[in-house]
């Protein structure tokens, strides 16, 4: 491959994908690879003590207690649900992704990353859910941030470049 080459010829970049990397200003291989990130997200261990950590990106590493995934519908939709980690319990809030309920209850350990916000109580907001092995694997690893566009996420964008 050529970096004059069209980023079509990209594994995984198909001919709805082309016209989203468009947007982006990304026409060829060159353009794809020196794509730079916009930042590089800011990865710690999981917290066991939240008090220290409001208004901060936290990870916490716990399972959703069983029964306490609950839904909310006025206008907007908010599902709430009760992480027990090893410092205790906090709540964990989505906003309008009713969807997320069915996913979040399991026996499974996971790694909950969000912003830790104390309205009416500790609450972590819109975490992203990660395997504790997946969590583990990004630990040792910098995440580029890129800037985007509607249709492409950060885990394509970093897909895209390694193929490339």
């Amino acid at each position: 491959m050529r970096l004059s080459e069209s980023v079509s010829n990209v594994k995984g970049v198909g001919e709805k994908t082309v016209p989203k990397l468009n947007k982006l200003n990304i026409y060829t291989i060159g353009d794809l690879i020196y794509d730079l990130p916009r930042g590089f997200m800011d990865l710690h261990e999981p917290v066991t003590a939240l008090e220290d950590h409001i208004g901060d990106m936290i990870a916490v590493k716990g399972i959703i207690k069983k029964g306490s995934v609950y839904t909310i519908r006025k206008g907007k939709t908010m599902t709430f649900g009760k992480l027990a980690f090893a410092g205790g319990e906090v709540a964990v809030v989505y906003f309008n992704a009713p969807y997320i309920g069915k996913t979040l209850e399991s026996a499974e350990e996971k790694v909950y990353y969000g912003v830790l916000n104390n309205n009416r109580g500790l609450t972590l907001a819109q975490p992203k859910v990660y395997s504790v092995a997946e969590y583990t694997q990004m630990l040792s690893e910098l995440q580029p941030v890129y800037g985007l566009t509607k249709g492409i996420s950060n885990v394509q964008m970093r897909k895209y470049i390694k193929n490339a």
